[in-house]
């Protein structure tokens, strides 16, 4: 008995010497900036601690316009980039023809492409005058304006290219986890393919589509190059605008505000997803 103890002990002690890395990392890297960040923002400039930072910013309409116009891209990115993900995946996994395989190759290109030189090359396509504009003319003869770059439009556009292929990867990996006798058993009881795709395919890899949702939705709503390069004067995203209040305006206390909202709304998220997975858990051994 006593050498099974200690036997536990020492694994115990193990176990929690291997998450001290991970722990330290965690602490230095998202716990202090983050708690840094919060005491800064409650900063009064006169020694004090206050809301009022807060309230000043909930209540100005640019900001407020701002949070919405973040929102609403970051959920047309995620319910995008899932869509066209879950469709990629699940055709690369049970397609064995060539297109098949050279797709499952390019998808990987946009990780090795540098993020500038991506927007950068994507702004010269899109713009008036850029690309598109130049094939339509010579193949129509019209001059064909996009009227995408300087758009929320042409940032989701972007954002795809970004995501999608972390996205398919990520199903990729759980629907190899299917094997062909469960999909072969479904069409042997008559189900169709999209009766598979329903009731076979998508509860088996649904909580590999929630990670990778929270994965989208955390990136984008922190995004920077993007909106910042490509985005509107008028209105503009949460990393935007918290860059030009740290580096143009220098309200540090502003900046350090939008930067816990923007924590506040990925950690809201975040959250949800633990508790999807928790509560999955929970029916899955009741």
């Amino acid at each position: 008995m006593n050498k099974l103890m200690k036997k536990i002990d020492k694994q115990a002690v193990l176990g929690i010497c291997l998450m001290m890395p991970a722990m330290a990392i965690l602490l230095c890297f998202v716990a202090y900036p983050v708690f840094s960040s919060f005491v800064t923002s409650l900063s009064d400039g006169a020694g004090g601690y206050s809301f009022d930072t807060y309230i000043s910013l909930l209540t100005d309409s640019n900001v407020q316009t701002n949070i919405r116009y973040t929102v609403s891209i970051v959920l047309w990115t995620v319910a995008l980039t899932i869509l066209f993900a879950l469709i990629l995946s699940v055709y690369l996994r049970f397609s064995s023809s060539k297109n098949a395989f050279w797709i499952g190759k390019i998808i990987l290109l946009p990780k090795f492409v540098p993020g500038v030189i991506a927007v950068f090359a994507f702004m010269s396509v899109i713009r008036n005058g850029g690309g598109l504009t130049r094939i339509s003319y010579q193949i129509t003869g019209e001059r064909f304006l996009p009227q995408l770059l300087h758009t929320d439009t042409g940032i989701i556009i972007m954002n795809l290219w970004f995501n999608i292929p972390f996205a398919t990867l990520l199903l990729m990996s759980a629907l190899y986890k299917i094997s062909n006798n469960q999909i072969d058993s479904g069409r042997d009881i008559g189900l169709k393919n999209l009766d598979i795709l329903f009731k076979i395919v998508i509860p088996h890899i649904k909580n590999t589509i929630y990670l990778a949702a929270t994965f989208v939705f955390i990136s984008t709503m922190g995004a920077f190059t993007t909106p910042f390069l490509m985005g509107e004067n008028a209105v503009k995203m949460l990393g935007v605008n918290l860059f030009q209040e740290f580096s143009v305006y220098q309200d540090y206390s502003r900046a350090a505000a939008l930067s816990v909202i923007i924590f506040a709304i990925s950690s809201v998220v975040g959250a949800l997803y633990i508790r999807i997975m928790f509560n999955d858990k929970k029916s899955t051994f009741s």
